[in-house]
């Protein structure tokens, strides 16, 4: 008895996809991934290997945007340098922690409320 298979997905070599054009598919992704802010994160591609830097809100947001770069066609492997810092901190990590005349601004101390 012969079974019957569904033929196998085509998978595109590597090399016939650029690394501009798998770099915008996995922004593409992210910015299609409700719980991830694409705005917040940089991608970057050598050879296939995508690394996602940058910050999220959370844990689960990290974890969104690992499993939509992870989808994208072509690509090979996965690193990443995100850090989770919650919304509440991200003003207080925005401001310059140095003024122009080198000393360490107040506010640079103030803890969240």
């Amino acid at each position: 008895m012969n079974s019957v298979h569904p033929p196998a997905p085509r998978v595109l070599a590597p090399a016939l996809i650029s690394e501009a054009q798998l770099r915008a598919d996995v922004l593409e992704a992210l910015a299609w991934e409700p719980g991830v802010d694409a705005r917040r994160l940089v991608v970057q591609v050598c050879q296939g290997q995508v690394s996602l830097l940058g910050r999220v809100p959370d844990l689960a947001s990290l974890q969104c945007a690992l499993r939509a770069a992870a989808r994208v066609r072509g690509v090979q492997a996965l690193r990443h340098s995100l850090v989770v810092q919650p919304l509440q901190h991200a003003l207080l990590w925005a401001e310059p922690l140095l003024s122009p005349t080198g000393a360490v601004p107040a506010q640079a101390w103030a803890r969240p409320r």
